[in-house]
């Protein structure tokens, strides 16, 4: 048995190994997409690590924030009720030294 038609053997070799060379490109431009992929889905795995990170700083942040100020709070409390009990002391000895210059007064 002959081939009659000799250029379309050599015809479809040429295009099977186009096709081969198609096929390589193809399977390292795959392979380089997937591992672009792994590193996206890493990268996004870091920034929500990340964002859960800061959240959890932020949390803590306003907790030790929210102490800070009630003891401030306290603190200030304590120093008008202070006041007050010393302003309590002042007037009571006003009348004190207002009730012993009235009774030196009329004891005379």
């Amino acid at each position: 048995m002959e081939w009659q038609d000799e250029p379309w053997l050599e015809r479809v070799q040429e295009c099977l190994k186009e096709l081969w060379k198609e096929i390589k490109t193809t399977r390292r431009c795959e392979a380089t997409a997937n591992e672009a992929l792994i590193d996206a889905i890493r990268c996004n795995d870091v920034a929500s690590n990340a964002r859960v990170e800061l959240q959890e700083e932020v949390n803590r942040t306003r907790r030790v924030a929210e102490r800070i100020c009630q003891v401030y709070h306290r603190k200030a409390s304590l120093a008008a009720i202070d006041k007050c009990k010393l302003m309590y002391l002042v007037y009571c000895l006003i009348g004190v030294i207002a009730f012993l210059v009235a009774a030196i007064m009329f004891k005379n």
